[in-house]
């Protein structure tokens, strides 16, 4: 189980953020160990929603420069949440899924992209674009650009 701690004392970083990049961090040095390695996105949702009990849908991320590694279940604020991990560019990136209700986006700037309003932070020279689907947030986290992660704010195409 992967367990997310601590919140930033510093008022200019979100919580959410500071959390999400730990948690990141911490992966990372764990080696990466995913639970289910695919780089099928409906093999690992599916993995996921039965682990999470979340309805998760990744991403049809249609550029071959991005591919799904696999995912891992672990919790956010004690809360359960799917984590997808993607390599874009040969950089490493999360998708992590978690309740809405769970989740507190203050703190985050809210930027709009194609319609659809994202909400994004940097922290500790890491970029989080968060958005809300329904129930769900689902936010990304990187050393790349708000613009590379994008793509995993895209809906499913099932």
């Amino acid at each position: 189980w992967f367990g997310v701690r601590g919140v930033s004392s510093r008022s200019d970083i979100g919580p959410l953020a500071k959390l999400l990049v730990d948690d990141f961090d911490h992966f990372v040095e764990e080696g990466r160990p995913v639970q289910i390695a695919s780089s099928d996105r409906v093999v690992v949702a599916d993995w996921l929603r039965e682990k999470t009990s979340l309805d998760v849908q990744l991403p049809d991320v249609r550029d071959t420069r991005c591919l799904l590694i696999g995912g891992r279940k672990c919790k956010v604020n004690g809360q359960p949440a799917a984590f997808a991990v993607y390599d874009i560019d040969g950089a490493l990136a999360s998708l992590v899924v978690m309740d809405a209700g769970q989740v507190d986006l203050d703190g985050m700037k809210p930027s709009k992209h194609d319609g659809h309003v994202h909400w994004v932070d940097q922290c500790k020279g890491h970029t989080v674009v968060a958005c809300q689907r329904g129930e769900l947030v689902y936010a990304a986290v990187s050393t790349l650009p708000e613009d590379q992660l994008l793509p995993l704010m895209g809906r499913s195409e099932d």
